[in-house]
């Protein structure tokens, strides 16, 4: 299943609920670790409730994926940032003025996966540098995913941000494994086992090395195997356009 069918689910009920509290999990997330944070790792929120991971590029601009920003109105969204657990009150909350994915993003094939969340006030904390030498075409390359995503499909959400280490691997691979995966607009990345993966909430958070930005959580099959990452390299120009 497509991370996006449950998180639009998801959104459609947050709008209607009111803001509850999180409940925190110590369990790893689908393979991973407690993560000791990013400055750039933003959690975006409706009515208090994580729905997606995004990173901060410019003082004022989050990077996502296109889905997790399909019918949302902006107004509704806050980010917050320099958190490492859900239910810290610390840290920066931001409002969100525009929500917008890339003009060809297509939900039903999820390629073009991108979109630009601008903020209200600029953060103090320090942006993710963006790929502009193709990182994400290195196969064999480790990055990390870090995201507070599901512990295991349809499963417990954590308090704590959780990261994966996941290698990337042949646009061939994907190809095979994920319905639909274009290798232009995608980076096709496995873990060491089936169960390293991002899962539902993951959705739009960052994939890095280092501290650049090479992906953003896209889509994968049910929260097991390979999963494709929204390509930065290939939407920079697009991005660009958006940095202040």
């Amino acid at each position: 299943m497509q991370y996006s069918t449950l998180l639009l689910l998801a959104i459609s009920s947050l709008l209607a609920a009111p803001a509850v509290e999180v409940q925190g999990g110590n369990d790893r997330i689908v393979g991973g670790r407690p993560s000791g944070g990013y400055s750039f790792m933003a959690s975006l929120q409706i009515n208090g409730q994580h729905f997606c991971g995004g990173t901060l590029v410019a003082p004022s601009t989050i990077v996502t994926a296109g889905h997790c920003v399909q019918d949302i109105d902006a107004s509704q969204v806050t980010v917050r940032l320099g958190i490492t657990q859900l239910s810290d009150y610390g840290g920066e909350t931001i409002q969100a003025t525009q929500a917008f994915a890339h003009p060809q993003f297509d939900i039903q094939r999820l390629v073009n996966d991108v979109a630009i969340i601008t903020l209200a006030s600029p953060s103090s904390a320090t942006p993710a540098n963006l790929d502009t030498s193709n990182i994400g075409s290195r196969v064999g390359t480790t990055a990390i995913n870090a995201g507070w995503g599901l512990l295991y499909n349809q499963g417990q959400q954590p308090d704590q941000l959780m990261e994966v280490d996941l290698r990337i691997s042949p646009n061939s691979r994907c190809q095979s494994s994920l319905y639909g995966f274009n290798g232009q607009a995608s980076i096709c990345m496995s873990g060491a086992t089936a169960t390293q993966t991002p899962c539902n909430g993951d959705s739009g958070g960052p994939l890095i090395v280092g501290n650049t930005l090479i992906g953003a959580v896209s889509y994968g099959n049910a929260c097991r195997g390979d999963s494709a990452f929204t390509r930065i390299y290939t939407y920079l120009n697009w991005i660009n356009q958006y940095l202040n």
